[in-house]
């Protein structure tokens, strides 16, 4: 089984989009990486443009990182992939005076 997955931002420029290729959960491919946070052989968590992506699996290997260009290749058995947003300075701070904003922070 082969999936596909592209996100492009809103000026829709080749820099700033990011894809992922999983192809029969043994090989993802990626690219609009721009950092890769930490790694193990059970998990890879990596930023994209304005997301964090985590990796969970078994026996996990990053096969290629390229920083220059956005591209990661990793291999092993890929048992889960997920996103969480990122949060920026301007965004933890866009609603200060907003009680519900400071609860649910």
């Amino acid at each position: 089984m082969r999936c596909f997955f592209t996100e492009n931002n809103e000026n829709n420029k080749i820099q700033n989009s990011h894809t992922m290729i999983l192809d029969n959960r043994k090989l993802l491919n990626l690219s609009g990486i721009t950092n890769v946070d930490s790694f193990s052989d059970q998990k890879v968590s990596v930023h994209t443009i304005n997301e964090v992506l985590n990796i969970e699996g078994e026996k996990l290997k990053i096969s290629k990182f390229n920083l220059n260009t956005g591209q990661l290749i990793l291999e092993g058995k890929i048992n889960s992939v997920t996103y969480s947003f990122l949060k920026t300075a301007p965004e933890k701070n866009k609603n200060n005076g907003n009680f519900f904003s400071k609860l649910f922070d």
